[in-house]
């Protein structure tokens, strides 16, 4: 069966739309795509999604769609339960029935809005997306702007997927907006679709039926329809009522919080700022003892130069005297030995005399050649002649 899934209130920008006004920022807004979730249909979901035990459920999305400023605006006014849906092959699935119910409920309630996505309720399972959701969406929702989510009502997350650029693959979306308004279709759907307890249709073996369609209510009574309508209403105002009241408790605990915290980090402030004062005063005293110390420092350091001055002055005069000592007696040896050559033998060369023989005859042994030959000037020990003086060290 091929299902009317293309219906749109208006494809492309809107003349004079404004975008509501009183909306909660949900994560990081998507520059290409804006999402706005009524509140009522948003509770709604979170409403289906935790009946029946916790089992999968499918759901659709109404509202509409336009183009501004190069961005897809998605508002999502309603949400239809995906009633008659069974599962095939591990996977839950729409029916002909299911079309059949959210056609009817969207010419009854949602007159002149088209369906936007749907919603897969996966309990426990997280956000992803698995490939078969990804299948079918591809194959049933072919327009760039609608979009299909994920919903845990056990971990309380959820998560819109759409398009990439060339409607390949979805990817995730990174924020959605809730907005808050008067939204008296879903109200109007709400009432007529209750999911609390007394609305839930009894069959013959005594078990509840989520599944089992409104009409099953047709045999009773107009009256006991209308007080039925009634106590649905007062249940959604009080649901609504008690959120707000939530709200406002969340608020006020977060201002007692925030009042609580600023507290303690003022006086954590005053306390440093005691803290810095004291330690103020403690480095000031520190820096002075620092200063005397180094004074003190200064002037034994000093001291210590001139002792040291003094000291190196006195070993270097003992040095300049050993070595002025040493130096006299060294010059005071050779003038003896110069002397002591000066004035040593003479002797006159005889016929067949030699310079060995000589030193020989004179010292008792030949050792006092070379010095003999350095006294005379000789430079050969052979060159001799008769009648030479020669002088004898």
């Amino acid at each position: 069966m091929d299902y009317d899934l293309k219906r749109e209130t208006g494809n492309g920008e809107k003349s004079g739309f404004t975008f509501p006004s009183n909306v909660k920022q949900m994560g990081n807004i998507d520059k290409k795509l804006k999402i706005y979730i009524e509140d009522y249909a948003y509770t709604y979901l979170y409403q289906y999604a935790k009946t029946g035990g916790g089992s999968e459920k499918l759901a659709v999305l109404v509202g509409s769609h336009t183009y501004i400023n190069d961005c897809d605006v998605i508002i999502i006014n309603g949400a239809i339960q995906g009633r008659f849906s069974v599962n095939e092959n591990g996977a839950q699935t729409f029916t002909d029935e299911s079309w059949l119910y959210i056609n009817e409920q969207i010419r009854k309630f949602f007159d002149g809005l088209s369906i936007i996505g749907w919603v897969h309720v996966q309990p426990e399972f997280g956000i992803f997306m698995m490939s078969r959701d990804e299948t079918f969406h591809k194959r049933c929702f072919k327009n760039s702007y609608q979009v299909f989510c994920t919903l845990d009502p056990a971990e309380k997350q959820e998560c819109f997927y759409t398009y990439n650029e060339d409607m390949s693959s979805l990817r995730p979306v990174k924020g959605y907006f809730i907005y808050y308004d008067k939204n008296e279709r879903m109200q109007d759907y709400m009432l007529e679709n209750s999911i609390s307890k007394p609305k839930e249709p009894i069959n013959d073996e005594g078990i509840e039926n989520e599944d089992e369609p409104m009409s099953a209510l047709a045999d009773v009574p107009e009256a006991e329809k209308e007080i039925d309508r009634i106590d649905a209403a007062s249940r959604i105002r009080k649901v609504l009522n008690g959120k707000e009241e939530t709200k406002a408790k969340a608020r006020q605990g977060r201002y007692m919080a925030f009042t609580a915290v600023s507290g303690v980090l003022c006086a954590a402030f005053i306390f440093m700022c005691v803290s810095m004062v004291q330690n103020m005063g403690r480095i000031k005293a520190l820096e002075a003892e620092l200063t005397d110390v180094k004074f003190t420092y200064s002037d034994i350091n000093s001291k210590i130069e001139d002792t040291a001055a003094q000291v190196f002055a006195v070993k270097t005069m003992e040095q300049e005297k050993e070595q002025r000592e040493k130096e006299e007696a060294e010059t005071k040896k050779l003038e003896e030995e110069k002397q002591n050559q000066e004035t040593g033998d003479k002797y006159i060369i005889q016929y067949g005399d030699t310079l060995w023989d000589i030193c020989n005859r004179h010292y008792g042994s030949p050792e006092m050649l070379t010095t003999v030959m350095a006294v005379n000037n000789l430079t050969d020990k052979d060159k001799l002649w008769v009648g030479q003086e020669i002088t004898l060290p």
